[in-house]
């Protein structure tokens, strides 16, 4: 269909002429190349190929028909549901609509000073690829100078699953781009607002804008990190910059959002400038994240981390809320949700100083903990770390560090340094010091609350104490030392000071029923004495231990492979008192016991202030000599005590004895019970009674005491004891032999022949009793016992009768005219 006039046509024809018709598209395909040819940019159809459907093309000639050169042309062509497979979208599009208009116009016509006709542009082009489309697309092809460029912009509609494809055919580098081409998109849509600029003489300085919005994409990765889900967002590109703006999401479980710009670099390397928030990551949105994966917590924690720089060099910032986080870090940390707790972390990376976190801080409620670190790097993670807190309050860190567990009250100064590697944490190297401010602890089974202070120096497995103070209940002491941790543990302590109650500080022997713990148990449960080396020096004015109370106290203890040694043992100021000993759990049936005890010339009331308040005010006097030198065996601490064996030697000079107090000090010390007989029968107390003397020397066997020489002497009388105590059956089994009138006894003893007859030699008396005492000790039976009926043994004991001459025994009836007198 052809309109229009030519003119001239015999000389030199010229024509305005209009053209309009129907074509195939394949048809139109092969003309305009033919037409383009010799054109910068005849190759731009070879991207198209296997046209279907028809186009409306309408063309104007205006000009010379016999000189080309000097013919104006425009075209405009038409189409509607046209189809081609388009190489660079490796994709067939469909339903292809729009206007392509085509000029041409001869340089003589051209006017500078006007802006360029377009050559070809194209108007409002749409189609549909696979699941996604693109439309109005606008465009134009002209000439710029020397140049013939070509300006475009599009809507483009993809769908999340085809992203791959376009993504393949992207000239992009640089591992960031690396991870999309590698990425699995599932479900949601992304819409590109797509401007392009291309010099067809330099095809590559093209230049592409753009703003891409997510709607609700999906992202997976084959290298196993949790999917990217429903992100939404902005991404805009152009002039060598990619910005994120609100890109935000799921990682896994929780939301992410993360802003700010990429600037892509020569080579592989991009610069980027970025922001990630994260409100509420969970346990298991850490796993396959390297060094990451291992924490352990539980509830969710907040992220703000900032990235600037390239994957060579960057520096970075974190700040995390772990407020309702709990987490646990091996067996020393370990924090409980809803407690205030904030950390920060700032530095930079680099190829030759590895991760250099430079500001580092820990804030846990009302407490801050500042630091810095060094990592060499993820592949070799040796590290290095520095951390320092000023008045840090043990009570706000006792929910968090174990060793705090039981703190109420006190504040820290440290400076710690630590180096080591991540893959072993447990092998680190720390040391540093610290200084403890009146850390106060209260422990469920202790009555008072324990208070400290000390100046600690450490480096590796090895403390050093110094200035260190402790109270708690009557307790008062100082303390100093040097402690080797390890597999076997080792102690030098030295404590000092007014008053040291060890049952204020340990926990009692008994559990909640009041059944008696295992003395082994205990022992054993401590590693210095079951695996280590501990020596102790004491210089106390007081120490006690369950009814012992002893002062002016000092002493060497050392323990070691499961016993206890004490040596050069004092109790006292004044004439003290001398010990040395063992206990041990190396017998694995029983625990074994030994100790030796020397005192001369002390007050009794001294020796019997080492047993509490059993026997006070029983006894008073001058214990002018007591030797002792016993050992046990057993399973516990009262069976140790019903199997003493050894030798105990004692001497006192001239005090009161209330029998009353001294009995029931003895039941409540062996844990007897008073008999019913005695409660119901109770002997009027006849209070403290004075004595000349008491002495003794006694002989335990297997629990079993044996004396053959008690004496105890008042001015009214002397009585002697012979026999056994057994400490196992608590039975005794003894002779009682009551002499009075030891006054007169002494008088005799200076008469010759006389004196031998009428005392019985060293502990004879003019008129003696002899008792028998035998059976428990709660309740004995008593029964006098004729002289005649002692045995041997005890006549050989009680030796003075024995000793006198035969003849004299055995008086005749008569001697002279006078009666005989037996």
């Amino acid at each position: 269909n052809v309109k229009g006039t030519v003119r001239n046509v015999m000389n030199n024809p010229v024509a305005d002429l209009s053209v309009e018709n129907e074509l195939t598209l394949e048809k139109l395909n092969r003309a305009l190349k033919k037409a383009l040819a010799g054109e910068s940019f005849e190759n731009i159809l070879d991207d198209y190929q296997g046209f279907s459907g028809k186009g409306l093309l309408k063309v104007n000639i205006q000009g010379p028909l016999e000189e080309p050169d000097k013919i104006s042309i425009t075209g405009a062509l038409t189409m509607k549901n046209a189809s081609f497979y388009e190489a660079e979208l490796k994709s067939r599009v469909k339903n292809f609509n729009g206007e392509i208009l085509y000029h041409h116009v001869p340089k003589e016509k051209q006017k500078p000073a006007k802006a360029s006709v377009p050559i070809v542009a194209f108007k409002n082009l749409s189609g549909e690829f696979g699941k996604s489309s693109f439309s109005n697309m606008q465009g134009e092809i002209l000439r710029q100078g020397e140049s013939t460029v070509r300006k475009m912009k599009a809507v483009y509609r993809l769908n999340a699953a085809e992203l791959p494809g376009v993504l393949a055919d992207i000239d992009f580098s640089g591992p960031l781009f690396t991870v999309l081409k590698q990425a699995e998109f599932g479900e949601g849509d992304v819409e590109v607002n797509y401007r392009n600029f291309i010099d067809f003489n330099h095809p590559e300085q093209e230049k592409d804008w753009g703003k891409i919005e997510l709607k609700n994409v999906s992202v997976k990765h084959p290298s196993g990190f949790q999917p990217l889900l429903k992100l939404t967002g902005g991404i805009s590109f152009g002039d060598g910059r990619i910005a994120l703006t609100k890109v935000g999401g799921w990682y896994g479980n929780s939301p992410i959002q993360v802003d700010g710009e990429l600037v892509p670099k020569s080579g592989s390397l991009v610069d980027f400038d970025l922001s990630a928030t994260s409100a509420d990551w969970t346990q298991d949105d850490l796993k396959d994240i390297p060094y990451l994966q291992d924490l352990k917590f539980s509830g969710p924690l907040s992220s703000v981390i900032t990235l600037t720089g390239d994957r060579n060099s960057f520096k970075f910032k974190n700040k995390l809320n772990l407020t309702r986080t709990s987490y646990k870090f091996q067996d020393e940390v370990y924090k409980k949700e809803n407690i205030p707790n904030l950390m920060e972390m700032g530095g930079a990376y680099s190829p030759k100083e590895g991760i250099v976190v430079d500001h580092l801080k820990f804030v846990l409620d009302d407490s801050t903990v500042t630091g810095k670190a060094k990592i060499k790097s993820l592949v070799d993670p040796e590290y290095s770390i520095k951390l320092s807190a000023s008045g840090l309050r043990t009570n706000t860190m006792a929910s968090v560090v174990a060793v705090l567990k039981n703190n109420r009250a006190g504040k820290i100064d440290f400076d710690i340094s630590g180096r080591g590697n991540l893959n072993n944490v447990e092998d680190s190297w720390v040391e540093g010091s610290a200084v403890l401010k009146n850390l106060v602890f209260k422990l469920e089974d202790r009555v008072s609350p324990i208070t400290f202070s000390a100046d600690v120096r450490f480096s590796g497995n090895t403390y050093d104490v110094r200035s260190g103070q402790l109270a708690s209940g009557h307790s008062k002491l100082a303390f100093s030392g040097v402690c080797k941790n390890g597999e076997h543990p080792e102690l030098v302590l030295k404590l000092t000071g007014k008053t040291l109650i060890v049952d204020e500080l340990i926990p009692p022997d008994t559990d909640d029923n009041g059944v008696e713990m295992n003395f082994r148990d205990l022992l054993e449960k401590l590693r210095l004495i079951s695996k280590g080396t501990s020596k102790v020096s004491v210089d106390l004015e007081q120490l006690s231990y369950k009814w012992m109370t002893l002062s002016d106290v000092s002493g060497k203890f050392f323990l070691k492979d499961r016993e206890i040694i004490f040596d050069g043992f004092q109790v006292g100021s004044k004439n003290p008192i001398k010990g040395s000993g063992k206990f041990s759990v190396k017998d694995p049936e029983a625990i074994r016991f030994e100790t030796q005890l020397e005192a001369n010339d002390i007050e009794a009331g001294e020796l019997l202030a080492m047993f509490g308040d059993h026997f006070k005010d029983g006894l008073t006097g001058r214990v002018k000599k007591l030797d002792l030198s016993v050992k046990s065996r057993g399973r516990n601490l009262s069976e140790n005590i019903r199997t003493l064996s050894g030798k105990v030697s004692i001497r006192l000079d001239k005090g009161t004895i209330d029998k009353g107090k001294l009995k029931a000090g003895a039941f409540s010390l062996f844990g007897l019970q008073v008999p019913v007989a005695d409660k119901n029968n109770a002997e009027v107390d006849e209070g403290p009674s004075n004595y000349v003397g008491i002495s003794g020397d006694f002989t335990h066997v297997g629990g079993i005491a044996e004396t053959e020489n008690f004496i105890y002497e008042t001015d009214q009388r002397r009585t002697s004891i012979v026999g056994k105590f057994d400490l196992n059956k608590r039975e005794m089994d003894t002779v009682v032999g009551v002499a009075p009138m030891p006054g007169l006894d002494k008088f005799l003893t200076k008469i010759p022949v006389v004196g031998k007859i009428l005392t019985a030699g060293d502990e004879g008396s003019l008129i003696k009793t002899y008792y028998t005492v035998k059976g428990p000790f709660d309740d004995p039976e008593v029964s006098a016992t004729p002289f005649t009926s002692l045995g041997k043994k005890v006549m050989g004991l009680f030796q003075g009768i024995l000793q006198t001459p035969g003849e004299i025994l055995t008086l005749p009836a008569k001697v002279g005219a006078e009666k005989a007198t037996n």
